[in-house]
């Protein structure tokens, strides 16, 4: 008797398959279980959506050769005022897709500190800190920010966990895009830990790291807000950058790395850094050269001109 297969899904297809059953399993629980927070959230991708039209066309015109700067005087009236979602929204114009999102204004829970950093994106991942003495700080009004919130690791005792569990960069890359200041230079502290950029062992040089493997050094001013750019994709146009100070020409490896953490190294607490951070974008490739150019112009719309971009 003749067997016949046709399109028996491999591996990785059955985990995607189980995580998006997984996933919708979330989402009814949310709406049965916070009905409140799954209405802020349908509100919120109704937001998303808008701008995202919005953004697509800049992107457009960015690509077709006109100056960012213009671009973005020109999109002002229809996003009105400047938006805490405008990260993902240019994200998704740019044709990326986010593994997860955070920003230090939306679905922000406090008990002695901040408890839970939700993401934007899914019912998944959310940043989360259980015990009180370990929970980050937060500021609502933070004046070197334009007068919006940061949440603050005091790099002793104080991370989050939670944040997505990625691939080998090999496999699938892993890029940031985060409004961050490292608050205060101190050696090995991790400011994001795992999928690393942390402190190296010369005084203000940052570097990457996964399993391990380190490079791609740069130098930052301590307590500087920075746009910070990064990306591991096996290869040697991994890299990182602060502003305009770029690191790279090294592969940072391929090992497969555990769930992301802030503020710390992998099993926290573990050379806890001293950080805070307003936006963070976890990317499953690196942005355009057009999509970065009008996230600049957000980022600098929206928290400031302190933040330095380049």
């Amino acid at each position: 008797m003749l067997e016949v297969v046709r399109d028996m899904p491999n591996a990785r297809q059955l985990a995607r398959m189980a995580y998006a059953e997984q996933k919708a399993r979330a989402q009814l629980f949310e709406r049965i279980s916070d009905p409140e927070r799954s209405r802020a959230r349908a509100k919120r991708q109704y937001e998303i959506d808008r701008l995202v039209e919005i953004f697509s066309d800049g992107i457009r015109r960015v690509r077709a050769g006109q100056e960012a700067l213009g671009v973005w005087h020109g999109l002002t009236a229809a996003i009105g005022t400047p938006n805490p979602l405008g990260a993902v929204a240019i994200a998704i114009a740019d044709g990326r897709t986010i593994a997860a999102a955070y920003q230090s204004e939306i679905d922000v829970a406090l008990s002695t500190g901040v408890s839970t950093w939700g993401n934007l994106v899914s019912t998944f991942d959310d940043l989360v800190q259980a015990t009180g003495a370990n929970q980050p700080s937060y500021t609502t009004v933070e004046s070197t920010l334009n007068n919006r919130a940061k949440i603050a690791g005091n790099g002793t005792d104080q991370w989050m966990s939670g944040a997505p569990n990625r691939p080998t960069p090999g496999t699938t890359p892993t890029a940031y895009r985060a409004v961050m200041r490292p608050d205060g230079y101190s050696a090995n502290k991790r400011l994001i830990g795992v999928v690393s950029i942390r402190w190296s062992g010369t005084t203000n040089q940052i570097i990457m790291d996964l399993g391990g493997t380190t490079g791609n050094a740069i130098t930052v001013t301590p307590n500087t807000w920075y746009r910070w750019r990064s990306l591991w994709n096996n290869a040697t146009s991994d890299y990182v950058r602060a502003g305009s100070t770029l690191g790279t020409g090294a592969s940072i490896g391929n090992t497969d790395p555990a769930g992301i953490v802030l503020f710390s190294g992998q099993g926290p607490p573990n050379n806890v850094g001293a950080a805070s951070i307003a936006d963070w974008l976890i990317l499953t490739a690196d942005m355009t050269a057009a999509g970065d150019a009008i996230l600049d112009q957000h980022y600098v719309a929206y928290y400031g001109p302190n933040v330095t971009v380049g």
